[in-house]
């Protein structure tokens, strides 16, 4: 499985997460392996008995969205269950913040010049990362015309992962850290989008079932989407991770 590690904030030195929240961290991960060890499952006889809950997160159950899937998932398996891989958690909790490829990007020691207080998240101004629920971690993103080669450069250049927001919180479930985790990890290794084609962030379970009814193809290129279908392919239908 994946090598987990625990990365200091730019310069600060040390690593600011707690005992308690490195272990929450780790069983999110092997929950998440776990969850991905499901769904190579499930795509080996092209998701026959979860046909539904590729309609419910792609919009449809044709031959072409079957197979995009069934290549996201092995992607994603093929970096989670191999034990050279790098996931380093990075705590960017109460940090500065600058946009960039349409993610939200901490980079430290950056000019003051390219800092910015504010950003646009959809529809939405923030302040502060901290305290803004719809942001839970984030990733240096690849742009969006990246070739594979690069993607693949990326990603075995190790995987950072920036915890932010409310994730550890103790009411946040094993489960819902597994989802922020695959849907961030879905960034880096299949370029993933978190928007619609207006550029609207798309988050959460209600957000993502429509985007999937209105526009399946962008569906398929969601991280939330993606993460929704691989972390719930085993469990009750209708189940609620966050």
């Amino acid at each position: 499985m994946i090598t987990i590690n625990y990365l200091p904030y730019g310069s600060e030195g040390e690593c600011t997460f707690t005992f308690g929240e490195k272990d929450r961290l780790e069983l999110a991960v092997i929950n998440c392996f776990v969850d991905s060890c499901d769904a190579m499952k499930a795509a080996k006889s092209d998701f026959k008995n979860h046909l539904n809950k590729l309609r419910l997160w792609f919009g449809n159950d044709e031959f072409e969205t079957i197979q995009y899937v069934k290549s996201s998932v092995s992607r994603m398996h093929a970096i989670l269950k191999d034990n050279e891989s790098q996931l380093h958690f990075i705590d960017g909790r109460n940090k500065r913040l600058v946009h960039r490829y349409h993610s939200i990007v901490p980079v430290p020691n950056r000019p003051e010049r390219y800092q910015k207080k504010e950003i646009k998240l959809g529809n939405k101004t923030i302040t502060d990362l901290s305290k803004d629920t719809k942001v839970e971690g984030f990733v240096h993103m690849l742009s969006v015309r990246c070739n594979n080669s690069r993607a693949l450069s990326h990603v075995g250049s190790g995987l950072k992962l920036y915890i932010t927001g409310d994730t550890l919180l103790f009411w946040r479930s094993i489960e819902g850290i597994s989802k922020i985790i695959y849907h961030e990890l879905s960034h880096k290794i299949l370029s993933t989008v978190d928007t619609n084609r207006e550029g609207v962030d798309v988050y959460g379970e209600k957000e993502c079932k429509a985007l999937a009814l209105q526009d399946s193809a962008r569906a398929l290129k969601h991280a939330d989407c993606l993460a929704y279908f691989v972390t719930l392919l085993a469990k009750n239908e209708g189940c609620t991770i966050l």
